[in-house]
């Protein structure tokens, strides 16, 4: 067991031709194993509202005064670059910001491999926990098929831990409040980059390490703010990404059995390999690394253990947040750096309880057969029934009806937003999890103050998806919107028609 004892060094191991060789590996690994799956997959509802948001921002329009969105507006930001470089060369809108968040995708797995690396000092314990985090099914699908808000999350908190484990203490602050700026639970990186610093310094040197830390979380959250407030749209930020959930969330009403059940279901059914033992075993061999440094003899070593003031102290509140709040799989990537670290640490066991020799054979081997079976996993995997190019035949057939004059208007989704490249007269899209019931409380005249808002807009399309109200309230309304249109269906899509469009363009009839 001595073998889940992190080496503790006060500055990056030297590296060999091996650590690069398996840096090199995890990356070819990762390329090869995302593309596998389908770069046209379906866009979903929250992905649309993240390139809908990049889109906006390129066209001037701030994030928020935009669209309506809960999370922190980093990775709306990151999608505009790739928006912007789809653009530059004629592509897809939707292909560059998936394309982006393929590379941090990539680097995320390259940043478990490192951080496996500076933990167990081995490479080979290091690879094996890198492709155990690309064999996490749900967290490849986003990949190539987002974009996710957490996918470059995971990749700075990752890249954090490893800063904070090799004591750069800036970077390290810095890194997590980037992955806070893409999530807002991820967070917990900046107060655990000041607690490691300040834990793991030399004495007379933790109060300088410390605000090294403090100020590396403190800046690109000032930075933020900043922008927001030169932009005129703090009052929208601070309204979305932080009072709605603290004051409006809502979310269906569990125990935490419940939601632990939940939580197993979806690793089982979303994260394919072993059928959920992958994940659950790291997580098991992580906390028995943790319990083997608690109990060591106490001195140098166990004090300054980055198991201890590092991992732990990140990977307990992500555990604890998911047991309150969990609602689909996107919500597990948190957790998949720590089961991968966990059966990296494993692996250094393995490699440790017989020979050298045959115990590496063993880790090697099965990190093969693991990488081959995802490799075979991958290309077999079903894509959603509706890609992207259907989902653009009906962006399409609805740009037909409109013209290049006409008005649409969306609501519950900012897919047909997206893939007609138009802006919606109104930031709250987006209506579920408290979101209409925000909007109705912040916003002049309630339901029929709305409804006389999209009346004076005039809109000759009104596109309706995931916006499936039950109670009185709404479903009045939105009979009441559809007077004066006809009621057509694009696959999924409601859209209400104005009946002259549609005599104007007969084959959308």
């Amino acid at each position: 067991m001595l073998a889940l004892t992190p080496p503790i060094h006060a500055r990056p191991l030297p590296r060999g031709r091996a650590a690069w060789i398996g840096l090199l590996l995890t990356l070819a690994l990762a390329a090869g194993l995302f593309t596998r799956l389908n770069i046209d997959d379906r866009l979903s509802r929250d992905e649309a509202v993240w390139v809908y948001g990049a889109q906006q921002w390129l066209d001037g329009v701030p994030y928020y005064k935009s669209i309506f969105d809960a999370k922190t507006p980093l990775a709306p930001a990151l999608a505009s670059v790739g928006v912007e470089a789809a653009r530059i060369v004629g592509g897809s809108d939707v292909y560059g910001a998936r394309i982006l968040f393929l590379l941090f995708a990539c680097a995320a797995a390259a940043a478990v491999y490192e951080l496996g690396l500076a933990l167990w000092g081995s490479v080979l314990a290091a690879l094996a926990g890198a492709v155990a985090f690309l064999a996490f099914q749900g967290f490849a699908l986003d990949a190539i098929g987002g974009p996710d808000a957490k996918t470059p999350g995971i990749a700075f908190a990752v890249f954090s831990m490893l800063l904070l484990v090799r004591r750069r203490w800036l970077g390290g602050g810095a890194l997590g409040a980037l992955a806070f700026l893409c999530w807002q639970p991820l967070g917990i990186y900046m107060p655990v980059a000041v607690l490691a610093a300040l834990a793991m310094s030399d004495r007379g040197r933790r109060r300088a390490a410390a605000v090294r830390a403090a100020l590396g979380a403190l800046v690109p959250v000032a930075a933020t703010f900043a922008y927001f407030a030169l932009a005129h749209a703090l009052p929208q930020f601070v309204d979305a990404a932080f009072r709605f959930p603290l004051e409006g969330l809502q979310r269906t009403t569990q125990t935490v059995g419940q939601r632990a059940g939940l939580i197993s279901d979806v690793v089982d059914m979303h994260y394919y390999a072993l059928h959920g033992w992958l994940f659950w075993g790291g997580l098991l061999a992580l906390a028995v690394a943790f319990a083997v440094a608690l109990v060591r003899p106490a001195g140098r070593g166990r004090l300054r253990d980055p198991l201890l003031w590092v991992v732990a102290p990140t990977l307990i509140p992500l555990g604890l947040f998911s047991l309150h709040d969990f609602e689909a799989y996107p919500d597990v990537f948190p957790l998949l750096p720590y089961a991968a670290l966990g059966t990296g640490a494993l692996a250094s066991v393995v490699m440790r309880v017989r020979r050298v020799r045959a115990g590496a054979a063993a880790v090697l081997v099965a990190t093969a057969v693991l990488a081959g079976f995802m490799w075979h996993r991958y290309a077999i995997t079903g894509h959603s029934a509706v890609p992207l190019s259907a989902q653009q035949v009906r962006a399409d057939t609805i740009e037909r009806l409109l013209g290049p004059s006409g008005r649409l208007y969306a609501i519950g989704d900012p897919t047909a937003l997206v893939l007609t490249h138009r802006r919606n007269p109104d930031r709250y899209i987006y209506l579920g999890s408290g979101v209409m019931e925000w909007k109705l409380k912040h916003s002049h005249g309630g339901l029929s103050g709305w409804l006389a808002s999209i009346r004076a807009f005039d809109p000759g399309v009104i596109v309706l998806h995931t916006f499936e109200p039950t109670e009185r309230g709404p479903q009045t309304f939105l009979r009441k919107l559809s007077q004066g249109y006809d009621s057509r269906w694009l696959g999924a899509w409601q859209i209400l028609v104005k009946p002259a469009l549609l005599r104007q363009t007969p084959e959308a009839q």
